[in-house]
């Protein structure tokens, strides 16, 4: 590509919605912003943005308009494949009336029937992959509410790991968020993949869960996002994830 092709760093920048020229331009000149690997500190770079990989504060900057990337709050009873040959409701029947001409969605963080939250709907199929695979240790919260009074000391029970039927497995992190008689909230935070593995962990110390919510999954956060809504990820949410899994 000579100079005279392409499109000016800063103004890709800019109409990605990192910044205003203006702010581009220093985040240029204070070496921020890398292009395929390389720091460029020069405002009259020219790139071409379907092609080069661009990074911002090391998150890749994606303008692929053709990329969906998506957020699903799954609600309880819904099964998480995007279609059932038993007639089950599934998430597939929610991206079916909101989502259309996207019928490649490849969908990250299966969760089973009884829990709710935050799912992953994507067309790049590496990232999904990627999501997916236990090798890159993407974090994943949940809410569990527990039977009974959890004691001190069972988070640094389920840190140092508990053997399954399947193997051992532990928690990144534990907490008890609120406790009420009979009944506990607790938040977990793992990288396991394996089924119904927050259930089957805490079921094993003796809590079983009664009901169970995914929260985040990576820098991605359900927030206040209603049981059974689409919304579109931000910039930010983008890049983080494809800096996680090294993409």
């Amino acid at each position: 590509m000579t100079d005279s092709e392409g499109v000016r760093l800063q103004k890709v920048l800019s109409q990605a919605g990192i910044a205003s020229r203006r702010v581009a331009e220093k985040m240029i000149l204070d070496g921020r912003v890398e292009v395929d690997g390389k720091l460029v500190t020069e405002l009259g770079t020219r790139v071409d943005s379907n092609v080069s990989v661009i990074r911002v504060d090391g998150a890749r900057l994606v303008v692929d308009e053709t990329l969906v990337h998506l957020a699903l709050n799954k609600p309880r009873g819904m099964h998480s494949t995007m279609s059932d040959d038993r007639g089950r409701p599934c998430i597939g029947d929610l991206v079916e009336h909101r989502v259309r001409g996207n019928k490649k969605l490849f969908h990250v963080g299966r969760l089973d029937a009884d829990t709710e939250g935050l799912m992953l709907l994507t067309n790049d199929g590496e990232l999904a992959h990627r999501l997916m695979h236990p090798s890159f240790e993407v974090p994943k919260t949940y809410l569990a509410t527990v039977t009974g009074t959890v004691p001190r000391g069972l988070g640094k029970k389920l840190r140092a790991g508990i053997e399954l039927d399947d193997g051992p497995a532990h928690v990144d992190d534990f907490a008890v968020v609120d406790a009420v008689p009979g009944k506990t909230l607790v938040k977990v935070t793992l990288h396991e993949g394996r089924k119904r593995i927050v259930r089957r962990l805490l079921a094993a110390v003796g809590y079983p869960v009664q009901e169970l919510v995914r929260t985040d999954i990576g820098a991605v956060s359900l927030g206040d996002q209603r049981p059974g809504s689409i919304r579109v990820l931000g910039r930010k949410e983008i890049g983080e994830l494809y800096k996680a899994v090294g993409l």
